[in-house]
C-alpha cells in the first residue's frame, strides 16, 4: 500500500486532479476547477504505445517538443516496449517508416506535397471508415485519422507488421483492412542498391535499373537480390552523361541528398551534372504543380514500380544518370527503361512482354 506505480510531471498547478477516460480512448488528466474541457494537464494520446486510434496524432510537434510514434509490444503477451517502431523520418521530406531497432524494414515513400510517394496512400479519399489527415509545415509533421462512419485502429504488432483494422458491426469483430509490408516489394531495399522491384513480375521480382548489371550474377540467378546492381559503364563525370526517365516509381530513400525548392527541372538537371557523385534528380514537390529540385548522391535504394498511370494520378518522375552510351543502346529495354511513353518492352530475364 502507498507504492507509487506511475506519475507524470506538470508545470501547471492542479487544484482538483481528475483522471477521465474519453469515448475516443484518450485517458486525460484534468483540473476539476477548470471548466475548459480541452485544457488537459496530461493525455495518453501524447504518449502512444502500439495502437493508434482516431484523433491520436503521430509525428513531431516543434511547439510542444513531442515526437509521437508507435512502439510494438515485446511479444503478444508482454506489453513492454518491443523492437519495432512506426514513426516519421526526415523533417524536410517526411515519410513514415517501420524500424526494427535502427534498421528500416518499410517506408511509405517521401511526402511530395500532396501525399506519400507510394501506391498505398493513393485511394484514401475513397475510404469512409476513417478520414486520414496530414499536416506538414515548418513547425510540425503529423498524421492522424478523423473519425469516420466506422471505428478503425492501427496496430504495430510485435512481429513488425503494421495493420489497419475496421470494426465490423455485423459480426462484432475487428477485420483487417490494410497491412504495411503487404508484399515483397514493400520490404525496404528488397532489390539492393540500384535495383527496382515489380511485384507483378513473378517469380523474379527484381531487375537492375537500365545501365546496371547484377553485382553477383550467381546470386541474382538464385533469386538472392540483396547484393544489388553496379554500373555497366562508368560515368564520364562530364556533361556527356545522360539521364533515363523513370515514371510511376517509388522514389529512392533519401540517404545522401540536396534540395532547392525554387529551381526548375531543367536547372535541377544542370545542377546534377555539376557533381560527379550526383546519380539522380527529380522535382521536389507536386503541390501547385511539379516544382523544385531534389538530388540523390551515391547508390539508389528501395525503388519499386507503382500502380498504373490510369489509377495513380500525378507522380514525381525520377531521372537516373547514365553514361551516354547506355542511353543510346538500341533495342535494349530493361523493365522501366521505356517509361517515358507506353511501349512494349521485352523483359530480358523472363523473355516475355510487359506493358509499363
Amino acid at each position: 500500500a502507498g507504492n507509487r506505480i506511475w506519475f507524470t510531471n506538470s508545470s501547471r498547478p492542479i487544484q482538483e486532479p481528475i483522471a477521465k477516460l474519453l469515448d475516443s480512448g484518450n485517458l486525460v488528466l484534468i483540473d476539476g476547477k477548470n471548466s475548459d474541457s480541452d485544457s488537459y494537464i496530461w493525455q495518453s494520446f501524447d504518449y502512444p504505445t502500439d495502437t493508434m486510434l482516431p484523433g491520436l496524432k503521430l509525428g513531431w510537434d516543434k511547439t510542444s517538443g513531442l515526437n509521437r510514434y508507435l512502439t510494438s509490444w515485446k511479444s503478444a503477451n508482454d506489453p513492454s516496449p518491443g523492437n519495432f517502431t512506426y514513426r516519421f523520418d526526415q523533417k524536410e521530406f517526411p515519410e513514415l517508416v517501420i524500424r526494427q531497432g535502427m534498421n528500416i524494414t518499410f517506408r511509405s515513400g517521401i511526402w511530395d506535397g500532396i501525399r506519400f510517394n507510394s501506391d498505398d496512400w493513393l485511394s484514401f479519399n475513397e475510404i469512409t471508415a476513417f478520414k486520414p489527415q496530414l499536416s506538414v509545415t515548418r513547425n510540425e509533421a503529423v498524421y492522424w485519422d478523423e473519425p469516420g462512419d466506422r471505428l478503425s485502429r492501427f496496430v504495430m504488432r510485435d512481429d513488425g507488421l503494421l495493420q489497419r483494422y475496421i470494426w465490423d458491426n455485423k459480426i462484432l469483430k475487428w477485420t483487417q483492412m490494410y497491412e504495411a509490408r503487404k508484399d515483397f516489394c514493400d520490404t525496404y531495399g528488397a532489390c539492393g542498391a540500384n535495383g527496382i522491384c515489380n511485384i507483378k513480375d513473378l517469380p523474379a521480382y527484381c531487375d537492375c535499373l537500365k545501365g546496371f548489371i547484377p553485382n553477383s550474377q550467381e546470386e541474382w540467378d538464385s533469386f538472392n537480390w540483396s547484393g544489388g546492381c553496379i554500373r555497366r559503364t562508368p560515368l564520364n563525370c562530364t556533361e556527356g552523361d545522360r539521364f533515363q526517365k523513370l515514371s510511376w516509381v517509388k522514389l529512392p530513400m533519401l540517404l545522401q541528398f540536396w534540395t532547392n525548392n525554387s529551381m526548375s527541372l531543367e536547372e535541377c538537371h544542370v545542377e546534377c551534372l555539376k557533381n560527379c557523385s550526383c546519380t539522380a534528380y527529380a522535382n521536389s514537390a507536386l503541390n501547385e504543380g511539379p516544382h523544385g529540385c531534389l538530388l540523390w548522391f551515391g547508390n539508389l535504394i528501395d525503388i519499386r514500380l507503382l500502380i498504373t498511370e490510369e489509377d495513380a494520378g500525378g507522380q514525381l518522375d525520377l531521372y537516373v544518370r547514365l553514361a551516354a552510351s547506355e542511353i543510346g543502346m538500341n533495342g535494349f529495354c530493361f523493365n522501366m527503361a521505356c517509361s517515358v511513353t507506353f511501349l512494349i518492352c521485352p523483359r530480358l530475364s523472363m523473355n516475355k512482354e510487359d506493358r509499363i
